[in-house]
Formats: structure tokens, sequence, C-alpha cells
């Protein structure tokens, strides 16, 4: 497979330019490199497909708003590439879809963005059984950029005049916002706060 040789002729380069690398170190950018190949091509995938039935522009806005919040509060995974990349596709064209046709009150709208940032400040940022977020200075960064962004999401959703914005961005708000939570991680049999397996190392 074409991901196999790109790993593994990474890996190699990494490992003849930086030979003190232990296994740890090599495992973890070894992950890092699967899921930036994986991102990568699954993007692809997605905007060809957006691109051919013409929607484009709505989903690479989807993309956008609900990657910038995503890359702060992480959240659960899908457990193999096939499922992540399906879930993908209905979330980069469902929540468009579903932003030009949904009809909500700015009391409901109001309502939803507490109710998002909530979530936020509780359970943000995510970390996952693959990538535990040990270092407690990164907790703390990540989850004041999530809130930070949670409420300028908000602002703008509740201020635009442009109702399919304002749809869009809710909704990713709060489709991101369940992603981080604990309910959600047991329904997928999912481990929550797997960085406090490393209590015992440092947090710098």
């Amino acid at each position: 497979m074409i991901k196999d040789k790109f790993l593994k002729a990474s890996i190699t380069l990494v490992k003849n330019n930086f030979p003190e690398y232990d296994e740890d170190k090599i495992e973890e950018i070894h992950y890092g490199l699967e899921t930036l190949y994986l991102g990568i091509t699954k993007l692809i995938v997605i905007f060809l497909t957006a691109w051919i039935a013409g929607y484009l522009k709505e989903v690479i806005l989807c993309s956008v708003i609900f990657g910038a919040i995503r890359m702060t509060a992480f959240g659960a995974h899908a457990n193999n590439s096939i499922t992540c990349l399906l879930v993908s596709f209905i979330m980069m064209f469902g929540l468009p879809i579903i932003s030009e046709v949904l009809v909500l009150s700015i009391y409901i709208k109001v309502l939803v963005c507490i109710f998002c940032i909530i979530l936020y400040f509780l359970y943000a940022p995510a970390d996952t059984n693959k990538r535990p977020l040990v270092s407690k200075s990164i907790r703390k960064k990540l989850k004041i950029f999530s809130i930070l962004l949670a409420i300028g999401y908000s602002i703008t959703a509740l201020f635009t005049t442009n109702i399919f914005i304002s749809n869009l961005i809710i909704l990713c708000l709060l489709v991101e916002g369940i992603n981080i939570t604990p309910f959600f991680y047991r329904i997928l049999s999912m481990e929550f706060n797997n960085y406090k397996k490393y209590e015992h190392v440092e947090n710098i």
C-alpha cells in the first residue's frame, strides 16, 4: 500500500538522521505521520467529491470551522480509516446541507452556544488512548484556546446576518462539543482522560 511505503520511507529517514531517538519517540513520530497522511488523503477525497458535486465552497468552509475547534478540543476518533472517512463525509456534507434549511430562533442559538461553551470548559481537550495529552501545561493551553474559540464562534454565530454561516458554526460547535464528552466516549467504548494513566510522568 502507498501508505505503508510512505511511512516506512519516512521512518527510515528519521532513524538515519536522528539515531538518538528511542523506540518510544519513533513510535510517536510514526503515529503523527500516519495521522497526517490519513488526514491529507481524506481531505483530497472529500474535496474532490465536493468539487464534482458543485459543493466545494460549503464543504471547505465546514472543514475550516470544524477543524479549528477540533485542533484545540481534540475528541474521540474512529477506530479505523474507513470509518473515519465515512464519518467525515457525513459531517462535511451533512452539516452544510442542514445549515441551509435549519431555522433556529435567537433564543435557541444563545442556549446552544452557552451549552457548548460549558462543554468545552468542562471537557476540552479530550485525548485518546493513542494520543494522550500527558503535559499539564499543554492541556491547560488547549482548554483556554478551546474556550476562547468557542466564545468567538458563538459571538460570530449570534451576530452575523448570514444565516447559513450562523447555523454552520453552531452545528460544528455542538457536534465537537458532544464529541469531547465522557458520555460520547462511553458510547464508542473508548477510555476518557487517558493522560491519567501517565500521572507518574512529570508534567511540563
